[in-house]
């Protein structure tokens, strides 16, 4: 089990962004970078249109979470530039050894290489910190772009699981990504 109280502020070493706790005011930030139909269309649980009240839900939500249980089960990051959430990376069905990796960035911050690099960061935390000896993803199977940003960080392709998820009215297959310690 992993016991941390607070979750650590990491950054980029030039800067670029900023991995912090997610905070109430958060909304507004987050209502405007995961509103798009390209991201909820490839991420399961991301509904759209997103609004403030699912924004609001959402953060309340983590509260609660990190206030009722003493252990932790998911750790949230906010992605930030200039002090602005434009994404999040969580560790999510955290089981002993090993927790899963979600993420998602808004769509006018990617393509800078900035996910790669947040993605690594957070598995380094992962490894050192929370003593986890394998992290894994997926991603959709027609998400080729988010295949690569795991690769770029380090993650290894393990397979495909068919008709994974349901959405939307149609099942969608996922590609499975690990990155072992």
């Amino acid at each position: 089990m992993i016991l941390i109280k607070k979750l650590p502020n990491m950054s980029a070493r030039d800067k670029r962004f900023v991995l912090r706790p997610f905070e109430q005011g958060d909304e507004i930030a987050l209502v405007r970078h995961i509103n798009s139909s390209r991201i909820a269309e490839r991420v399961s649980n991301i509904p759209h249109p997103y609004t403030e009240k699912h924004a609001q839900d959402w953060l309340l939500r983590l509260a609660e979470e990190r206030d009722k249980f003493h252990y932790a089960r998911r750790m949230d990051f906010a992605i930030t530039v200039s002090d602005e959430v434009v994404g999040s990376i969580a560790f999510i069905n955290i089981d002993g050894h090993k927790a899963q990796i979600s993420y998602w960035l808004g769509e006018e911050f990617q393509g800078r290489g900035i996910m790669p690099e947040v993605l690594r960061l957070v598995a380094e935390f992962g490894f050192t910190v929370c003593g986890f000896k394998r992290i894994w993803g997926y991603t959709w199977e027609t998400n080729p772009a988010s295949q690569r940003v795991l690769e770029k960080a380090g993650f290894t392709r393990e397979g495909v699981h068919r008709k994974e998820w349901y959405k939307n009215g149609a099942y969608h297959d996922s590609v499975m990504y690990a990155i072992v310690q």
